[in-house]
This record gives structure tokens, C-alpha cells and sequence, in this order.
């Protein structure tokens, strides 16, 4: 609960600032549980053959996105993830008709810091994109905190790198990206590799938007043993617009064919799923 509350604190603060600047203001809040997470504990009795057991990690996001011009924007994100686990960003944002490029810090730490206060992680985070309007677009995204891992400002390391290239066809947007993130910490470390294709169709002047998306996935995580399970996955998405101003968004994700080399994989892959939903509002 006091952890909850912490985190209503700080998305009172995000509001508050993006009213204090120009432009139109855009909310979105989500809130799900990705299932596809290592136990905190890592396996029972620390044997290396051990079934992987689902852990519902709660996950969810507050974003702000503000205008200051036609061609510049910021966006402030609070973020709860299960590699990454807490974090908070501020980027600047510009865009041309063919180029957008975005840069800006974070601050990050993990759910132990509640209890055993800790300097934050602190890092930098950009994105760079090159497009042509119709056509098609490619972007590639880095962050990473400031010094080498257990030096300088923290004994916590995380880092995040990515490529996308997507194609405009007639009512859909096509996508491929490869995603990597991982948090590395003095006596342990997580990491994410996800290859994914995605399809966002959508048609003018309807107010819904489908999405589709797969790929493969390899989560890991080195401790006293190194662990890892690999798995496909599919998914949906559904952006629906109640309003001019306002939306309701929710997704789901199911991994399947799972595999390990160091674990026993379940049976029941279903129990592993991510779930999400959330809201946007615009404030004009």
C-alpha cells in the first residue's frame, strides 16, 4: 500500500507539471500483470533443474505527453516493468517531415528500495528515426545508466536497445523490431530478448484500432545458476475511441512452445500470459 501510494504521489506530480506547460496536454495510464517472470526468490532449495513457476508481476505505466510546438514535444513516463522494474523518464522530442530524434535521462530503481533506500540508477536514454511519410520507417532506440556497471553513481546497471522498420500498406501498419533489456544488479542479472512482428489495422474515420503481434522471446536470468526460457509468443491489442478526446486501450499476450536447458518447462503455458488495459485523455 505505502508503495501504491508513492506511485499516485508522483503521477500527481506528472499532471501537475504538464499543466504547468504549453501546449495540449495527453494522459495515458495503464495497469496488467505479465505472468512470464521469474519467482523474486529464484528456485526452490537452489537447484539447477527447477520448474519454472509463473509470477504475476504486476506492470503498468503513466505517461504525459505535452505539444510545445508543431515540430517539438516532450513526454514523461512513470513505468513498472519486470525486467526493468521502476523507472522514471523525461524526453525531448523533435521531428522534421523525414526525421524525428529524441533524447533525454531516467531515474530508476528497483523494488528493494522501498525498503533499503539506495541511490538510484541515472542514465540516458535516446531514439532516432528516419521516415517517409506512407511509405515506410526506420528507428533505433538505446539507454543506459551513467558509468561502468557498480561504479560512480550506483551498484545497479540497466540497458535497453532496439530496432524497428515498418511499412504503411492500406489500412495496416506493418512492423519487425529485435528489443533487448536487461538490469544487472552486483550478485544478479535479468534479460529480455524479443524478435516481434506486428499489424495495427485500422481504417478512416472508425474509431477502433486492431492490432496483432509474434515472435520469439528469450527471458534469462543469472544468479547463483544461470536459468533461461525461450518461447514463441502471439498477441492482440484493441484501441478503441469513445471520444475526440478520449480512449480505452487493452491487450493480451500468450507464450507458446516453450523450451529451457536448465529448467522444467510446465505444461500449462497458458498460466503465463500478460494482460494489460488502460486509458488516454487529451486535454486540448
Amino acid at each position: 500500500m505505502k508503495r501504491f501510494n508513492r506511485y499516485i504521489c508522483l503521477g500527481i506530480l506528472l499532471v501537475f507539471s504538464g499543466f504547468c506547460l504549453l501546449g495540449a496536454l495527453e494522459l495515458e495510464l495503464t495497469a496488467g500483470v505479465n505472468q512470464m517472470t521469474f519467482q523474486p526468490s529464484g528456485p526452490p532449495g537452489g537447484l539447477y533443474f527447477s520448474e519454472f513457476t509463473p509470477y504475476p508481476f504486476i506492470i503498468g505505466s503513466f505517461n504525459l505527453k505535452n505539444e510545445i510546438s508543431g515540430s517539438m514535444s516532450y513526454k514523461i513516463s512513470l513505468e513498472r516493468d519486470n525486467i526493468l522494474q521502476n523507472s522514471l523518464d523525461f524526453r525531448f522530442m523533435a521531428r522534421t517531415d523525414f526525421f524525428r530524434v529524441e533524447f533525454g535521462p531516467f531515474i530508476g530503481v528497483n523494488d528493494d528500495f522501498w525498503q533499503k533506500p539506495d541511490v538510484p540508477e541515472i542514465g540516458v536514454l535516446g531514439s532516432m528515426e528516419f521516415s517517409m511519410p506512407g511509405i515506410f520507417f526506420f528507428s533505433i532506440s538505446v539507454s543506459a545508466t551513467l558509468g561502468t556497471k557498480y561504479d560512480l553513481l550506483s551498484n545497479n546497471f540497466r540497458e535497453t536497445s532496439g530496432a524497428k522498420i515498418g511499412f504503411w500498406l492500406p489500412y495496416v501498419l506493418t512492423t519487425f523490431s529485435v528489443n533487448t533489456k536487461s538490469y544487472t544488479t552486483e550478485h544478479s542479472g535479468e534479460r529480455l530478448l524479443r524478435c516481434e512482428a506486428s499489424a495495427e489495422i485500422y481504417h478512416k474515420n472508425f474509431p477502433v484500432i486492431f492490432s496483432v503481434n509474434g515472435g520469439y522471446q528469450m527471458l534469462s536470468r543469472i544468479t547463483d545458476i544461470s536459468e533461461d526460457l525461450t518461447s514463441f509468443f502471439a498477441g492482440f491489442g484493441i484501441n478503441i475511441r469513445l471520444a475526440p478526446s478520449f480512449r480505452i486501450l487493452a491487450g493480451a499476450e500468450i507464450p507458446f512452445l516453450l523450451k529451457s536447458d536448465t529448467m522444467i518447462v510446465p505444461g500449462d503455458f497458458w498460466k503465463m500470459f500478460k494482460a494489460y488495459a488502460g486509458v488516454s485523455y487529451t486535454f486540448f
